[in-house]
């Protein structure tokens, strides 16, 4: 789940582009844009566009702001593809020209990069609906920009807050304290939605929860061990039984809702004979037939690490564990603190992990996640020719079948188990009008009204 303080990002950061649900992108603080190149991108900036201290956002604080985001660690990390810019140049006219480095099909999906400047005390003003006003132990305040171009935010302040327990939180939204619940968790959704004076938002959420396997182990090496242990689980049951029905079983890491994503793409139905059939044969991963006092028996033996208390992590562990179980495959699960847990992702000490990673709704995360150059270290590297082909795509056409291309190795040699894409739900009071939304209303917030 997000924390505050990325909450607060969404609404009080503006990018030049947004990428749409699926996958095309639209503008914001761009008007428009048109490739001269397949390596020069011009850019028109908005004459509208302000920032939250009402100075314009001019081409040249535009380049100043991705300049900085370019060079800065944690930002080319999130934004692979900004790495790509060789130079940007401020043109007449509002214009800036961005020259890449080599073909960048990705880049725009990577421009939602949020464009601020820095007042004197380095502070970052944002362009986006809201602005930070106050931050507090238990939360956020957050004030309504006077200068938004789309238009003046009708609620004044919202209070971003959190609680211990989702009691804590129901409790606090019938008595009217609250008015959105940001997460309904799926097995509480029936009970929700007979509050009459709440009204319910889902949405598929473009997290993809993985079983992220780590290459450098010599029993995940084999592609046919891989292949096995996807062939072995029953994604649909793992909905039904701990999503509670709510999401769409992952064929890949590929956003499914993406324009350019073959709906026939290759993925893994549940075959258990062929995942054992996969096992029988394998060679390369050590395989242990019997058992002792304190372990069954397996022919392949691996360690999980998972976040502990977080939902619904531990509980798809559980159902997972049970499914290679029946398979012969014996997943040991650890729970850690979250900052051991990512301590040891980043390390690369682990055998599995379980994650949601960021799947969408662009391709870049594909480069981000499993291309062997990207952010996420597990010795994979059999993706590499296919994502870059996509990287370089010159038209739609080309992406199209690249794409296609990307889903067949990713299926031939994958390097997780992708299990499914989650559906959301928020719950709002029905005091407010919320208007129609294309995926997560609150990207939308700065439009609800009250209800008279």
């Amino acid at each position: 789940m997000l924390g505050v303080n990325e909450i607060a990002s969404v609404i009080t950061n503006e990018g030049l582009v947004r990428t749409l649900r699926d996958g095309r992108h639209a503008s914001a603080l761009a008007d428009g844009w048109e490739w001269i190149a397949a390596d020069v991108l011009r850019i028109h900036l908005r004459r509208d566009a302000r920032f939250q201290d009402g100075d314009k956002v001019t081409a040249g604080r535009a380049k100043a702001s991705l300049d900085r985001s370019r060079h800065d660690s944690v930002q080319s990390q999130l934004y692979p593809t900004l790495r790509d810019i060789a130079a940007i140049e401020v043109e007449a006219g509002d214009w800036i020209r961005v020259r890449c480095a080599r073909p960048t099909a990705f880049l725009l999906d990577d421009l939602e990069v949020p464009i601020r400047k820095w007042d004197t005390r380095g502070q970052p003003i944002g362009a986006g609906p809201y602005l930070t006003e106050e931050t507090r132990r238990d939360g956020m305040i957050l004030r309504a920009s006077r200068h938004y171009f789309r238009g003046h935010p009708q609620i004044a302040r919202i209070h971003l807050k959190t609680y211990r327990s989702l009691r804590t939180a129901w409790a606090g939204m019938m008595r009217g304290d609250i008015d959105l619940l940001y997460e309904v968790p799926s097995d509480t959704r029936e009970f929700v939605e007979q509050e009459s004076s709440v009204a319910l938002f889902s949405f598929l959420r473009p997290y993809v929860y993985t079983l992220v396997l780590n290459h450098t182990r010599p029993m995940l090496r084999d592609p046919a061990v891989r292949a096995a242990l996807n062939y072995g689980i029953d994604r649909q049951a793992l909905i039904d039984r701990v999503l509670h029905g709510r999401g769409k079983a992952a064929t890949g890491p590929v956003w499914p809702l993406h324009w350019a994503t073959r709906r026939d793409a290759p993925g893994f139905a549940f075959d258990p004979f062929r995942a054992n059939a996969l096992l029988a044969r394998t060679n390369g991963a050590p395989m242990e037939l019997t058992g002792s006092a304190d372990r069954m028996p397996a022919r392949l033996r691996f360690a999980c690490v998972i976040p502990a208390g977080v939902s619904p992590h531990e509980e798809l562990a559980i159902a997972l564990q049970k499914q290679f179980f029946d398979l012969g495959v014996d997943m040991r699960v650890e729970p850690l603190p979250i900052p051991a847990f990512l301590e040891r992702l980043s390390s690369g000490e682990y055998d599995a992990a379980l994650i949601d990673l960021n799947g969408g709704p662009g391709l870049v995360r594909l480069y981000l996640f499993w291309h062997s150059q990207g952010y996420w270290k597990t010795g994979y590297s059999a993706a590499d020719e296919a994502i870059d082909t996509m990287r370089s795509a010159p038209d739609d056409n080309a992406l199209v079948q690249a794409v296609s291309k990307g889903q067949r190795v990713l299926t031939d040699d994958p390097p997780a188990v992708f299990l499914a894409w989650p559906e959301t739900t928020r719950a709002v009071s029905r005091r407010f009008e919320v208007p129609d939304v294309d995926g997560d209303l609150i990207k939308g917030i700065w439009e609800w009204t009250l209800r008279p």
